[in-house]
């Protein structure tokens, strides 16, 4: 170590440092970031082709018991910030890992925020190396050694989603919103001719059923709590354009024999229910039925138990 007075008395150099933070990186496309081994740890390492010297950061440096060496002058380092860090000492000689390759660096102890090491030029010169700032990737061509790649992270588009909390708030601040419903117009599905066990029994997957099953030897009956008297409900207010679905399916379904006319006290109203390719489902509200009829006893199976 130097004291302060031989530091007044040395001439001083000049180093420059242009990329500090991860945010200086992100802005500056001709840096490489990624991990490296240095005393076998891994290491995040910054490759700036701007920066005059390689730097550690003062916090990795706590890592190694290596001893640093005392400059012959003084060294002012130029920051992003526009302030001059004032350096005297340097780790030379240190053992930088790349895969199973071993390459010598000299660091200077740097106040570095995001990175563990930065790298400069001359580092990658005296390894023939050369950066591929679009792959984000450097290129060694040792010599009497086959040509190898240290491939760093890649840039990404950062997430433009907010929270609701900061949605909230930026609505209360007067700023404006659009609500936008997306459909999925092409939805694929997999056809029944292509699924092996509808191919192998093709009369229990038909493509349209018949009609109505024929009667059975047990007759379905809605069983109703004693002096219930008949409920019809008010057909639901639809849109025009609901309506003229409505009728489609109404006598696409009369057609089929699914349905047919009724003059039953009971009546039950229709709602559509969107589905996910845009068309519209035919639904009944038996709510008000279900809360007459008699329940059952016992508890219905679940469907996945009735396949077991």
């Amino acid at each position: 170590m130097v004291s302060s007075a031989g530091q007044a008395n040395r001439p001083m150099t000049q180093g420059k440092v242009f990329t500090l933070t991860k945010r200086d990186a992100d802005a500056n496309p001709t840096v490489v970031t990624g991990t490296l081994n240095l005393f076998n740890r891994p290491t995040h390492v910054l490759i700036d082709l701007g920066s005059i010297h390689s730097y550690i950061s003062l916090s990795y440096i706590m890592h190694s018991d290596r001893p640093p060496e005392s400059f012959d002058s003084s060294m002012s380092i130029a920051t992003p910030t526009r302030e001059s860090v004032m350096v005297d000492e340097l780790y030379r000689g240190c053992m930088l890992q790349l895969g199973d390759r071993e390459m010598l660096v000299d660091l200077i102890p740097l106040s570095i925020q995001d990175f563990d090491v930065i790298l400069r030029m001359d580092w990658l010169a005296s390894h023939q190396a050369y950066v591929e700032c679009y792959k984000k990737e450097v290129v060694f061509r040792l010599l009497d050694e086959l040509e190898f790649n240290f491939c760093g992270d890649q840039w990404s588009v950062p997430s433009k989603f907010i929270s609701f909390l900061k949605a909230s708030k930026l609505l209360k601040k007067g700023c404006e919103a659009y609500l936008a419903h997306v459909v999925a117009t092409e939805v694929d599905s997999s056809k029944l001719s292509e699924i092996p066990v509808v191919c192998e029994f093709p009369d229990v997957f038909p493509n349209e059923l018949p009609g109505l099953p024929s009667d059975r030897e047990f007759e379905f009956t809605i069983e109703l709590e004693p002096g219930i008297a008949p409920i019809s409900r008010a057909p639901y207010r639809m849109a025009p354009s609901e309506l003229k679905e409505l009728k489609v399916q109404l006598q696409e379904l009369l057609e089929k024999g699914f349905i047919r006319p009724s003059v039953s006290p009971w009546g039950a109203p229709v709602l559509f229910v969107k589905k996910k390719d845009g068309s519209l489902r035919l639904c009944i509200d038996y709510r008000q039925l279900n809360r007459v009829i008699v329940r059952n006893k016992y508890p219905l199976p679940r469907i996945d138990d009735l396949f077991d």
